[in-house]
């Protein structure tokens, strides 16, 4: 498994529940993105959509004020205390709360500007105002409610909410407009209002489970106390700045500068490959509570196991991942409505792979300086990544066009990943990197070669299924006997046993 033998009872049960909701979120996000929105959308609205959940991310990035991370990075210091526990909590509701208010004036104060910058190519954005701001709000009371759940070691519920109900609702609301029973306005608002399903379902389940009471514990609420957290939520929040500009402004720019419908191609071929990315997800949100007590405890040599392990693991997935999306691609444009516009896409989501390879290597770098007192680092090379990704993205996209896009977001995310994996290494002498990666990237490259060079089955259906099986089984047994991870051998031999037992059990039925 991904999760090693460091608080095995907790970290396996709930990371490996945890992955399996995430890849059936992206099992639906995958239905609405490849069949869904194309058949029952066109690629304007599409873009649209994208453009309205791109703004609205990266507003609650910002605007949290670093809410979330405070409760993991401060939640082990109060953790034996349970009115200190409810203190802390109600700390953190009323920082969200200030960001949430501040948003809005800072969205009152700029919106002119704001929709002059979309108004050549994208000046529909303007009609959704109300919905963007919205959503944002939800966004923000979800993070901070599933950091909570999170800091009590219960993330199954709101990775449930999260990748389940928030995807299926997405692709009801979509029917719906196609059906003609919504119109698309009608459509955006039932939609915004999905975004409020998880944070009160959230709140009446913590109610329920351990009440809902404000508290003022001198313990938390006191001068020594304040300058840390507003120390720690400036750092984190000018982090998130420049975090949510890196990641959102190839997005908001495209749209800006190609359009809308140019912006729903790119946008797509982006969520396809990051589904490479997706091990990751439930690695770090399983990890960030146990790395901030291992740093409080002064335990770097578990950090040092969680980040060494993990990172080979989750490089054998995402590697594995994308030579399945690679080799399934053309087939998947064959099947998919307006797969011939999509097609275009192909080597943004090539490029944006190597991203998410690179996100992988680095493991839970950025997580080990967040939860210490290095996460000024994190911010200050998120600021860099965010600069460069601007000026990179305005020097690329006239030029190369969605390509100039995807390659600013390969070279300024490489630049990001250096520094922070290189700092780690200084500060706690503690790297992700084994000669099993060199084996590993032989293999990929071989498996790549293969896929290149493999002769297109005229079926579409039946290339896609022969295909990812093929490499499926190559990748798995070179992988396996070759043990280049612990982790992922044990899991290929759990599963084998439990196909053992099916069989053997289907047999005497």
């Amino acid at each position: 498994m991904i999760f090693q033998k460091v608080r095995m009872g907790i970290i396996h049960k709930q990371g490996f529940n945890s992955t399996l909701l995430n890849y059936l979120g992206v099992g639906f996000a995958y239905a609405n993105l490849i069949f869904v929105l194309p058949y029952f959308l066109d690629l304007t609205e599409i873009g649209l959509m994208r453009l309205i959940i791109e703004i609205a991310s990266l507003l609650m990035l910002v605007f949290q004020l670093g809410a979330p991370y405070l409760v993991i990075r401060f939640f082990p210091f109060y953790k034996d205390s349970d009115l200190d526990t409810r203190s802390f909590y109600t700390l953190s509701l009323g920082i969200a709360g200030i960001g949430i208010i501040l948003m809005l004036l800072f969205y009152i104060l700029f919106r002119s500007p704001f929709i002059t910058y979309f108004s050549a190519k994208s000046e529909l954005i303007s009609d959704y105002e109300m919905v963007f701001l919205s959503m944002a709000i939800g966004l923000i009371l979800f993070s901070l409610f599933e950091r909570i759940f999170g800091s009590k070691k219960i993330v199954i519920l709101p990775t449930f909410i999260r990748e389940i109900i928030n995807r299926v609702g997405l692709s009801v609301v979509v029917v719906l407009i196609g059906l003609g029973i919504y119109s698309f306005n009608d459509g955006m608002v039932v939609w915004v209002g999905i975004f409020f399903v998880g944070p009160l379902v959230l709140l009446y389940l913590y109610k329920k489970q351990f009440g809902l009471r404000l508290a003022f514990s001198k313990n938390v609420w006191n001068k020594v106390n304040y300058k840390k957290y507003i120390s720690y939520s400036g750092i984190v929040t000018m982090g998130a700045i420049g975090g949510g500009l890196s990641l959102k402004i190839d997005m908001l720019m495209t749209g800006s500068m190609l359009g809308l419908e140019q912006l729903g191609i790119y946008a797509t071929m982006v969520y396809i490959a990051t589904v490479i990315e997706v091990p990751k997800r439930a690695l770090t949100q399983i990890s960030d509570p146990f790395i901030s007590e291992y740093y409080a405890d002064g335990r770097i040599d578990k950090i040092e196991e969680l980040y060494s392990k993990n990172s080979m693991a989750l490089l054998v997935f995402g590697l594995l991942l994308f030579l399945l999306i690679y080799s399934g691609l053309p087939y998947l444009f064959e099947i998919m409505p307006k797969g011939d516009q999509f097609a275009t896409g192909i080597n943004v989501f090539l490029i944006i792979a190597g991203v998410k390879i690179l996100s992988l290597l680095g493991g839970i770098a950025n997580q080990i300086l967040l939860n210490s007192t290095e996460a000024w680092v994190s911010s200050m090379t998120i600021i860099i990544l965010a600069i460069m990704s601007i000026g990179l993205n305005y020097l690329l996209i006239p030029i190369y066009g969605l390509e100039g896009a995807a390659f600013a977001t390969l070279i300024s995310v490489g630049v990001n990943s250096i520094l922070i994996m290189m700092h780690v290494f200084i500060k706690f002498k503690i790297h992700p990197f084994c000669r099993e990666m060199i084996y590993l990237s032989a293999i990929t490259s071989v498996l790549f070669a293969v896929v290149l060079f493999f002769p297109k089955i005229a079926n579409p259906y039946l290339g896609l299924l022969l295909s990812s099986a093929l490499i499926s089984l190559l990748y798995g047994i070179l992988v396996y006997y070759l043990k280049l991870s612990e982790d992922v051998n044990v899991l290929i031999e759990n599963i084998i046993v439990r196909g053992k037992i099916f069989f053997k059990n289907s047999r005497y039925q």
